[in-house]
């Protein structure tokens, strides 16, 4: 939509170029003709705290509907970065812009989609709830905190999972100005520091990751995760971002485009962030049938106990087969 373009500057985080990713960005004019154009200042700013610094790359004059792809951000114009992050800021123009990254597999050349984060969009955030990470024979999880203000902030990790003995658990981490940390597997990530109740690897953990800050003070961070799979050297996956406390919807939600068919399969999650109270909630799942339109199923009484996930697998087989 129209509406979801920018004025403000917004960040995308989570990039990376490696043996095993690399990145590309885009952004995109989004006015209707005769609205002038745009000139995008974008900063690339290295998530490594030992190798920091920004670059400011040529700035991109776009024209009305006009779009504008840099492969390989993080390695083009003389820059040489594993791990950052880029700045889009709109220094001309009326017109509201758009951006995206996107993070590509070197072999199989999957892309996990990276959604801009506006400048504001953290401030005065408490905590952020991650709807889950997973450790499977089969997946495994990947988390991204981009911290671009200006101070030092002290992160507490918790969880609460079915899969552990000790359900609630808490790892508190420092990261600087500017750094941006990537745990390839945060599940045995947080294993190796001793959490309590995670077990050996091998067995199946699944559920939603808390991230607060020591001072409550959540502004200028992004967190995010990608939960992929291996076949033959090849990873495919998905990226998602966490949600701020106070943003989780309190009313009724929809979700889109699920199927059930030779190729694809549809499961769905709900996650009771607790961020209000103790309390269990209950949800009524209402199932339409996408060609028609008709209401095929109505599930009552589905309850998720507060900071935890329920997950229903293959849903649309479950509840409304043959659609």
């Amino acid at each position: 939509a129209v509406s979801t373009g920018f004025h403000q500057p917004t960040y995308l985080c989570g990039l990376r170029h490696n043996t095993q990713d690399r990145s590309n960005i885009a952004v995109q004019h989004m006015g209707a003709s005769g609205s002038g154009e745009i000139i995008l200042r974008l900063t690339v700013i290295s998530g490594d705290p030992f190798h920091p610094g920004t670059f400011v790359l040529p700035e991109q004059t776009l024209l009305p509907g006009e779009f504008r792809q840099i492969s390989g951000v993080l390695r083009s114009h003389g820059i040489s970065l594993d791990n950052g992050y880029v700045r889009v800021e709109k220094i001309q123009g009326k017109a509201l812009y758009y951006a995206y990254a996107v993070v590509n597999d070197q072999a199989s050349s999957d892309g996990s989609f990276i959604a801009p984060l506006p400048e504001s969009a953290s401030a005065g955030s408490l905590g952020y709830t991650l709807p889950t990470i997973v450790e499977t024979e089969a997946f495994s999880s990947e988390l991204v905190v981009t911290n671009w203000s200006e101070s030092w902030k002290i992160l507490g990790f918790s969880v609460l999972s079915d899969g552990i003995s000790n359900p609630q658990v808490a790892r508190f981490v420092t990261i600087r100005s500017n750094e941006q940390l990537v745990l390839p597997n945060v599940v045995n990530w947080l294993r190796q520091r001793g959490l309590p109740g995670l077990g050996p690897r091998g067995q199946v953990f699944t559920g939603p990751l808390y991230v607060t800050t020591k001072d409550g003070d959540g502004s200028g961070l992004f967190v995010g995760a990608r939960t992929t799979t291996q076949v033959r050297g090849n990873r495919y996956g998905v990226f998602y971002e966490a949600v701020p406390y106070g943003s989780v919807p309190e009313t009724s939600t929809w979700i889109y485009g699920l199927q059930q068919n030779s190729e694809n399969r549809s499961n769905l999650g709900i996650v009771n962030t607790g961020e209000f109270n103790e309390q269990t909630s209950v949800f009524r799942i209402e199932i339409y049938d996408g060609e028609t339109g008709v209401l095929a199923s109505t599930i009552e009484d589905i309850t998720a106990e507060a900071r935890k996930l329920i997950q229903i697998d293959s849903i649309l087989e479950q509840f409304t087969p043959g659609i």
